[in-house]
């Protein structure tokens, strides 16, 4: 068959890029667009073959946000020149609005927030409040007075430097308007790739509302398993846990998280404190000093009693987890209602046991099968495993049987599969067309 032209925008966590990287192999013309500074968004900190500036099939192009969405200013008309002449787009972040506007058929990609946090207008405040930060000038009657000539940009200028009232209220109605550009795109949009139902009862919400019956939704999820071969398990020292999950737990959470992103790194901590007290075998936890509770995670840490036991690691690029995943014993991942993220995958796809609440009563039904992960929702059955995994047999049981799940459900190959028909239906209607 033909090869496709596959046009990407928006690279969330770098989880597109995975995707587009899967389609280069498969023969398909990529071109790939960068408009974020940050490393997480960012190719050449998670792939050592990847350095700027970039080979030819990735371009940096402006960073485009709220305001350009709505305005549709010259940074989103790049995006949309890039990506005009494509069989196909996937689009992700910011970008989804762009399904609305071009003559191209998409495919978004929802990796959080897009969907759950911009696609959604309750949060106009929320985000207005976000915005009015406090190192945000007020002159705006200066900015009226510097103002040559009427522009998008200059009243842009004057609006930013409203009081804080009226700054709200334009804000709020400016995300508003970018929320209805996005559900647009998401209407136009001939599939998404997204969570299973039930997983966020926010997302399936806004789903339905924005989405026609003839969209295709694909299940989410792919491991570069071939970027992480499987080592042998640590023979020595004590019970190393590695989690990498963002220490997201504390209450009050800020304005920008969602309720249902609480990783609770409370409930692994208190059940290590109850490990420690029931058991002589030596254990060490690493945890990342990322997320909004890093320094209510120390204060806990400190009043369980368990400051021996625990070790700190600044936020690290990408690119540098695997040395973790290598010298771990155990990946543990979240413990509250939200759902295993890439870094528990990789860790299963390295041959590493993971530790989590794998909400089984969801993600049973999406894949078809259980995953073979220690299991543990409360203190008690965190403790409980981890006595358990003390045992080296258990450990490399877990270790063998993930590896195998990872390679029959998570697979760059089997994501394809999953979305073969939707590429497929594509090429077909773009034949006819012709």
């Amino acid at each position: 068959m033909r090869p496709l032209r596959i046009g990407f925008a928006g690279n969330q966590n770098n989880s597109p890029f995975m995707l587009a990287r899967a389609l280069r192999t498969t023969g398909h013309d990529v071109r790939f667009l960068v408009d974020r500074p940050e490393p997480l968004n960012r190719p050449e900190f998670r792939y050592a073959d990847i350095s700027y500036p970039y080979p030819s099939w990735i371009e940096e192009i402006p960073t485009f946000e709220v305001d350009d969405v709505v305005y549709r200013t010259a940074a989103w008309k790049t995006l949309l020149d890039r990506l005009s002449d494509c069989d196909v787009v996937v689009l992700n972040s910011m970008a989804f609005a762009a399904a609305a506007d071009l003559n191209v058929p998409a495919i978004c990609q929802i990796t959080g927030s897009d969907l759950e946090f911009y696609c959604d207008r309750s949060r106009g405040e929320r985000y207005a409040l976000f915005q009015d930060y406090a190192g945000r000038t007020r002159h705006w009657g200066r900015a009226i007075r510097d103002m040559r000539e009427p522009s998008i940009e200059s009243l842009r200028h004057v609006a930013n430097g409203l009081p804080s009232p009226l700054f709200h209220y334009y804000r709020a109605h400016m995300f508003r308007k970018a929320v209805d550009r996005h559900t647009a795109g998401l209407r136009a949009s001939r599939a998404v790739i997204c969570l299973p139902t039930g997983a966020v009862p926010l997302s399936d919400r806004l789903l339905d509302a924005a989405l026609t019956p003839a969209t295709a939704r694909v299940l989410s999820f792919m491991v570069e398993s071939d970027r992480f071969q499987p080592l042998p398990l640590p023979s020595t020292g004590p019970l190393r846990i590695f989690n990498p999950a963002r220490l997201n737990w504390s209450e009050p959470a800020p304005q920008w998280v969602n309720p249902w992103e609480n990783k609770r790194t409370d409930i692994l901590l208190e059940g290590v404190a109850q490990f420690v007290q029931r058991s002589t075998y030596p254990i060490a936890v690493h945890l990342v000093e990322k997320g909004h509770a890093v320094e209510a995670t120390h204060a806990l840490v400190k009043r369980l009693g368990i400051e021996s036991h625990v070790h700190w690691h600044r936020e690290m690029p990408q690119s540098e987890l695997t040395t973790h995943y290598e010298q771990a014993h155990v990946i543990a991942d979240q413990f509250g209602d939200h759902l295993v993220g890439l870094a528990g995958y990789e860790g299963m796809a390295m041959g590493r046991p993971l530790l989590c609440n794998w909400r089984p009563d969801v993600f049973t039904r999406a894949f078809g099968e259980e995953a073979p992960v220690a299991q543990a929702r409360t203190p008690t059955e965190v403790a409980e495993q981890l006595i358990r995994l003390t045992h080296p047999a258990y450990r490399q049981a877990l270790a063998t049987q993930g590896r195998a799940f990872v390679a029959r459900q998570l697979t760059p190959q089997v994501f394809l599969e999953r979305l073969r028909p939707v590429l497929d239906s594509i090429r077909s209607r773009r034949r006819l067309a012709a």
